[in-house]
């Protein structure tokens, strides 16, 4: 029986109706996800040039330590 494990591409080729409402709640919970996603992902853009900066800084105050403890 060849061709009936997989009868279709995931309801892209014989789409019915179970097909339809599960793209439809899929498309419902990710347009929700998205509305604590974005203010998220926006305090996070905000955040990350202060985290290079303590990167930056911490980099900067290690150099001569690891300078001096590698010449031992």
């Amino acid at each position: 029986t060849q061709g009936q494990v997989y009868t279709d591409y995931g309801g892209q080729v014989g789409g019915s109706v179970a097909n339809d409402l599960t793209r439809l709640t899929a498309t419902a919970g990710q347009a929700l996800g998205s509305l604590a996603m974005y203010p998220a992902m926006d305090s996070v853009r905000q955040a990350a040039p202060m985290v290079m900066a303590f990167l930056k800084m911490a980099l900067i105050i290690c150099m001569p330590f690891v300078l001096v403890l590698g010449k031992l």
